[in-house]
């Protein structure tokens, strides 16, 4: 949250004398998309007297650079000294601002945390441009100093029962009075949620959406009216949390623990450090809302940054071990059936579809595509099909032995529902997962088959919660794994009815279930948390990971060994690698303490510049991504 280092300052030189004679008096210091990195810095233009009132903070330009035109923001007005030497902008190319000045803050800080491209933020900050749209917004923005509220920065675990979606549009509609709400969530179907809650709870309240299930063209009025001022409340994924909001006083996300909120490109800024970055640097009330926290705001709660707000209650939770790879244990039928005479229960898989893999029945060999890929079934009736390149194979023969029948591991939820149907025979099944997602089922006596993120609602709830394979849901290989089993078990736990039962097929050993009994998430996140430091991995660790071609790999990581024995790279660094990628790329992953963190990406910012100067080809980079898997 350290302040922004300003970036280098340059100007672009003119050979000749300026065609233009009369300019203002103050400069466009603007940064230009020249797709390099290391002409990633200020650079200062000369305004025509014609164009000065237009030239604002946040407009788009076209300046000379090089040999070329090309686009630009501008970020401030400064006095000119001397006009000798510097080009003129060429044109406006709207009159109509994009960025407020804490977005353009914003977009500095994150090129700085990131160490990206101050112009590859602004292209995942704005939305296409649409020239049509923009006849609808004669005006130019004039602004004006923002009065601050006191600045709350709070984790908020959701109830059992409570309506994620009525709760935070209520939040939204409260925090509107105040000012500028942005609010957050992972996709298109939370937005389409939340849209579908204020039409029903708040129809008079004004929002807009940003998303991508929008056009373009709608996207783009949509984020013009915004940075219009004309909108108080923002319903957007990802990169609205760069909205230029009128009056911004507050920011809601919603589930900081999806995949979702990193973008997938380099340098891959995730929107809930943005958001942590926008509160601080403008103070803005930050409210993080879930079931559980992610690590980093639980490392947040714990230094007391952010404070967490939750009601307590207990609920009845049984665990059940599994003793021979059976679906369900003896002892769980009696509590299933007991519960399905009042309404639905509902059961959470760890995977979709019938099989996660094949084996050969005969000798055990691993089934796999000529590609690499391992071959899985979708259902049982397809045929076993390539998870890579999808190719089917419907006369599959083992490549070792011969065989020709296939032996299924890693059940998904359509095999579930197969075995639960013979199990519970004459009651309905009812799956939802993947493509087919049921949005709500009636409340009467049913098996409803999940997968996590797809749960349909019933009202007043679920009268039973079974978690099956529990300890599926931690044993996968990324660092997240813990982390996402304990949001996805506290979200489905959340959708029991009261004095409903939740049962867990894990073994009894586990904390999981003393968690969800006490509807406490610390009591797991606590202890990752002591085992990530005394490992020295996020979230105490800063982390980038970069991808290489393997000829090129062992000269890199030589040459960080040797940065880091010359003190170029701070003393708590670790460097882990090469190890080789599905796509036959190389990774090396860095590690730092989270203080010597801007001395190891000032060094990579540097040393992208180098390769970018020296016409190396680009290295794939990421700064903390969401699995160092």
């Amino acid at each position: 949250m350290a302040d922004v280092k300003p970036l280098r300052l340059k100007s672009q030189k003119s050979k000749g004398k300026t065609t233009h004679t009369n300019f203002s008096d103050h400069l466009a210091r603007v940064i230009v998309d020249t797709g390099l990195l290391h002409l990633d810095g200020y650079y200062d233009y000369l305004v025509p007297l014609e164009l000065q009132e237009k030239v604002l903070p946040g407009t788009r330009l076209l300046v000379p650079f090089g040999t070329r035109t090309l686009e630009a923001i501008v970020f401030e007005r400064v006095p000119m000294i001397t006009s000798s030497g510097f080009k003129s902008i060429e044109s406006v190319i709207s009159p109509i601002p994009v960025f407020t000045d804490g977005v353009l803050k914003l977009i500095l800080s994150c090129a700085e945390r990131w160490s990206a491209n101050p112009y590859d933020i602004v292209k995942a900050a704005l939305p296409a441009r649409v020239a049509s749209v923009e006849k609808h917004f004669p005006k130019i923005d004039k602004r004006s100093d923002v009065a601050r509220n006191k600045v709350r920065r709070v984790f908020y675990q959701f109830s059992p029962l409570e309506n994620e979606f009525h709760s935070l549009s209520a939040m939204a509609v409260k925090a509107e009075k105040s000012g500028g709400v942005i609010l957050l969530v992972p996709d298109e179907r939370d937005v389409d949620e939340l849209c579908e809650a204020f039409r029903i709870l708040y129809p008079d309240t004004v929002y807009a959406r940003l998303d991508s299930s929008l056009s373009r063209t709608d996207r783009y009025f949509n984020f013009l009216k915004i940075a219009q001022g004309e909108v108080p409340i923002i319903v957007g994924t990802r990169s609205a949390i760069f909205a230029p909001v009128a009056n911004l006083q507050t920011i809601i996300l919603h589930r900081d623990t999806s995949e979702s909120y990193y973008d997938p490109r380099s340098p891959g800024w995730n929107a809930r450090d943005v958001a942590l970055i926008r509160s601080a640097n403008e103070s803005v009330s930050l409210v993080i809302t879930g079931h559980s926290p992610s690590s980093e705001v639980a490392r947040l709660i714990e230094s007391k940054w952010l404070s967490a707000t939750a009601k307590r209650v207990r609920l009845n939770v049984t665990s059940y071990a599994q003793q021979m790879g059976e679906l369900l244990p003896n002892r769980i039928f009696a509590e299933i059936r007991e519960a399905l005479r009042h309404g639905p229960v509902l059961f959470l898989t760890p995977r979709k579809g019938y099989s996660a893999s094949i084996t050969c029945s005969k000798c055990r060999n691993e089934a796999r595509c000529d590609c690499g890929g391992k071959l899985f079934k979708k259902s049982a009736g397809s045929s076993p099909q390539c998870a890579h390149c999808s190719k089917e194979f419907p006369l599959w023969k083992c490549n070792w032995c011969g065989g020709d029948r296939p032996h299924l591991l890693g059940r998904g939820s359509q095999r579930f529902a197969e075995e639960l149907g013979r199990a519970f025979s004459g009651q309905s099944i009812l799956s939802s997962e993947g493509d087919h997602i049921l949005k709500d089922i009636p409340a009467r006596p049913a098996i409803v088959i999940s997968t996590p993120g797809s749960i349909p609602r019933v009202e007043n709830g679920y009268s039973a919660v079974v978690v099956l394979q529990g300890n599926q849901f931690f044993s996968q290989p990324d660092m997240r794994s813990h982390e996402r089993a304990r949001a996805q078990i506290f979200q489905a736990a959340s959708r029991v009815c009261s004095g409903g039962k939740i049962m867990l097929v894990i073994d009894s050993s586990h904390p999981i279930t003393a968690s969800i009994a006490r509807w406490n998430p610390s009591l797991l996140s606590s202890r990752e948390l002591v085992d990530r430091q005394e490992a020295s991995l996020p979230p105490y660790y800063r982390s980038v990971q970069i991808s290489s071609q393997p000829k090129e790999a062992t000269s890199l990581i030589e040459g960080f060994k040797k940065s880091l024995t010359n003190k170029r790279l701070p003393a708590t660094t670790r460097i882990l690698g090469p190890a080789l990628q599905t796509d036959g790329s190389v990774k090396i992953l860095l590690l730092v303490d989270l203080r010597d963190a801007p001395l190891l990406l000032t060094f990579i910012h540097e040393f992208m510049r180098r390769r970018s100067v020296s016409k190396k080809p680009a290295l794939k980079y990421r700064v903390d991504p969401y699995s160092l898997t």
